[in-house]
């Protein structure tokens, strides 16, 4: 893809409550479990939101993170102002029974009723404009779902490992950009807006679908004949935390590289990843293998260099082009710690593919156990 074909898409500058041009209730579909450290920040945007409409309806699980949010809840009722006509906020919290991030989700749509649902994660934080800009799409120009980029907080904008994620994390720099996609669909984060049509006419999610809820939900559209509207502009990119170390990094890689491989959304989608996961574990192999033998004969030393080669060459492309679109709003500095830092994160990558496949062909079962929650 190239710059001028990019750079042809545009959302607005700005989006306000009063550019709507109207205002349905909104349902914020919230699954939280182990989520204390995040609900503060997290609990505190939605609460301050001026839009006039909206429920809040939260699964949450285990003891700590639903007594905080319990806390908050009260909090809100007491000061909750039902004398404005045009004003209806409604919080409810449920207690998570443990049995999958789509179980939680499925148990809060029993209390949407109407309007547009919010799916968003609790370790992602919301503003104003963000909300304004999924709902200005399905409002003002009848798109039906309406997803996101992610990116760091500001407190991560000057970290190495931050930077590297969100560049390449972001499908609009490896893929062509598309505003409206309609299959192989990776909701990032797992944060999207939706008309209430989706529940209404096709009933909720597969809660005993095996693998990661994101791919699921986003073919799950796709398969229902809904088109995905993707905003590009950075105020409606939804914040959260990225991993700040190279073994939270390593660990949340793995978490999604076995997702990919266990995850059943289509028969013909399930083999091509497996072929693609095992392919990129020979060449990880190979690899590390390389680093041995080359100590023996230049050969290997050859092929190290050519494997590490290619794998940088392709990312640095990418970082280009990242340079020259987005970047100019986000502002990273990529400095020359950030390029050689870019060898060590591939090194990762390639373990991580090793460790995956051995995990998938010799513990598939123990994989298969771990919910999404």
């Amino acid at each position: 893809m190239n710059l001028k074909e990019y750079n042809k898409f545009r959302d607005p500058e700005r989006i306000v409550l009063k550019d709507l041009k109207k205002n349905p209730i909104l349902n914020f579909v919230i699954p939280a479990w182990e989520e204390e450290n995040d609900i503060d920040r997290n609990i505190t945007a939605l609460l301050n939101l001026n839009y006039p409409k909206y429920k809040i309806i939260i699964n949450a699980g285990k003891e700590k993170t639903y007594s905080r949010i319990k806390s908050y809840k009260e909090k809100f009722e007491k000061t909750l102002d039902t004398s404005k006509n045009n004003i209806k906020r409604e919080f409810i919290l449920l207690k998570q029974e443990g049995k999958g991030k789509l179980h939680a989700v499925n148990r809060c749509l029993d209390y949407v009723e109407k309007g547009i649902v919010a799916f968003i994660d609790f370790d992602t934080n919301i503003t104003e404009e963000y909300v304004y800009r999924h709902v200005y799409e399905i409002v003002n120009n009848n798109k039906k779902v309406v997803v996101c980029a992610i990116r760091p907080y500001e407190n991560q904008k000057d970290l190495t490992l931050p930077k590297y994620i969100t560049i390449f994390r972001n499908r609009d720099f490896y893929r062509k950009f598309e505003r409206e996609l309609s299959k192989d669909v990776f909701l990032r984060s797992g944060c999207f807006f939706i008309d209430y049509e989706f529940i209404k006419n096709g009933g909720k999610f597969n809660d005993k679908i095996i693998g990661s809820e994101c791919y699921y939900q986003g073919s799950e559209l796709a398969r229902r004949g809904y088109k995905i509207y993707q905003l590009k502009h950075p105020e409606a990119h939804i914040k959260t935390d990225y991993p700040k170390k190279l073994k939270e990094y390593f660990n949340q890689m793995v978490k999604f590289y076995e997702n990919k491989l266990i995850s059943k959304v289509s028969k013909k989608r399930t083999i091509r990843q497996i072929i693609s996961q095992f392919l990129l574990f020979l060449v990880s192999l190979t690899f590390f293998a390389s680093v041995i033998l080359s100590f023996f004969h230049l050969f290997f030393l050859i092929l190290l260099v050519l494997i590490l080669e290619s794998f940088y060459l392709k990312r640095i492309r990418t970082v280009i082009f990242y340079s020259y679109t987005e970047n100019k709003r986000y502002d990273f500095d990529l400095d020359i710690v950030f390029y050689l830092s870019i060898f060590v994160y591939i090194v990762v990558e390639l373990l991580v593919n090793i460790y995956s496949i051995i995990e998938f062909v010799f513990f598939s079962k123990k994989i298969k156990q771990k919910k999404n929650i």
